[in-house]
Formats: C-alpha cells, structure tokens, sequence
C-alpha cells in the first residue's frame, strides 16, 4: 500500500504536465503551408504566420476593406515611426502564440530588451533565400548580415513590396517573426509601454517619407497607397 500511493501519485503528476503541453490548440493546421524550408519548429510558426495575418486583416485595414493585402498596407505604415504594435487587440489566442514563440530560442537573439531574428540560423537563412523578388532578398541578406536591419531602416523597401505578401509567403513570414513578433516578445517592459504612448500626430506616412535612398540606388520617387 505504501508502495501504490506514491505511484499514484506519480501518475497524476505526468498526466497533469501532459495536460499543460497539450492545452495549446492550432487553429490553422489546415491551411496552405507557407515554405519548403526545413524547421522543427514549422507548425508553430505556420500558426503564427495565419495568426499574425488576421491581427492585422481585422484590425489594420480601413474603409471597411478587410483583406489580407490591406492589413499589410495599414501595419506596414508603423513600421515607419517605429510604433508599437496595438497591443489592446491582441486575442488570448495570439498571446500565446507569443509565449510559445518566445521559448524556442535558437529562431532568436536576446540583445537587452530587444530581440531580433537569429540570422544565422539555418532555417531563418533558408527563409530570407526564399523570397521572390531577387532585389529584395539581396537587400535583406545585406542588412542582416551587416547586423543593421531595423524596422525604420526596411519598412520603405516593405511598403513597397506590401502586395508580394499575399502571394510570397517566405516574405510574409519574415514580417511576421522579424517586424511583429520580435517587439511582442517585451510588450510587458517599459520600453514597450513608452512605445505605444507615442501621439497619433508623430505618425509620419510613408507618402511623406524619402523611399530607401541608401539602400536602393536609384532616383527618388514617391510612394502611393
């Protein structure tokens, strides 16, 4: 009897944890898969890829066109200041995806509170190579090899090409994990908090802005939405 009760226990407790592990539900198993690169972590970040997408679908587009494509034009205007996501629309179900996220450590560089893609990972290598459009993925293999890739540095070159988003999902993919949930991963720190303090009329637009100059040679032109 001695011996059973401990088991019993025992039992209990592996049940329990298991429990806890399996609590997370994937909502968009069923969807197309995003890119042929190879990662043990690819069903989660196709989960955050979808997730990602409709945050920004529902909550990004204007005039009542609530499409994917549209979400890309409103969230990738942030980009331009800098700016906090808006974080009083994230769903418990994209919170923890973020927490999921956040614990697989080798996607990741921890730089303070900020955090950035690890670029020389195998599969985030693969994924930058993946991208369509041949300029861009040169582009974006410079800066981040340089280590000088920042949201206000790429967000003119993104804005650009907000409409291969819908139809590249390497591309896609990488906004999601390097320009959205890089900056979730502190959204508890003051940092964040002082973020999305900022006022709505230090918003500059891109329209307003002089597109890429350093990094693209080529003469100024203006951007359209």
């Amino acid at each position: 009897m001695n011996k059973i009760i401990p088991l019993i226990l025992t039992l209990l407790l592996i049940t329990s944890c298991t429990k806890e592990k399996t609590k997370f539900q994937y909502k968009y198993s069923n969807q197309d898969d995003l890119f042929k690169c190879s990662t043990q972590h690819e069903k989660l970040i196709k989960e955050a890829v979808y997730t990602f997408e409709d945050y920004i679908t529902k909550h990004y587009t204007f005039k009542n066109k609530n499409t994917t494509a549209n979400g890309y034009n409103g969230y990738l205007k942030l980009l331009f200041n800098d700016r906090a996501p808006a974080s009083e629309y994230f769903s418990a179900h994209l919170k923890e995806v973020v927490k999921i996220l956040k614990e697989k450590k080798d996607l990741w560089i921890q730089n303070g509170s900020k955090t950035r893609l690890n670029y020389n990972n195998e599969f985030v290598n693969c994924l930058i190579q993946s991208i369509q459009d041949e300029e861009l993925k040169n582009i974006l293999s410079v800066l981040t090899k340089s280590n000088t890739l920042k949201p206000v540095v790429i967000a003119p070159l993104l804005f650009e090409n907000r409409k291969l988003m819908t139809t590249d999902k390497a591309l896609a993919t990488y906004v999601a994990l390097d320009m959205f949930y890089t900056q979730l991963f502190y959204m508890d720190t003051p940092e964040f908090k002082e973020k999305r303090k900022k006022p709505n009329n230090s918003v500059i637009y891109p329209e307003n802005l002089t597109p890429i100059e350093k990094i693209k040679k080529k003469p100024e032109t203006k951007l359209k939405n």
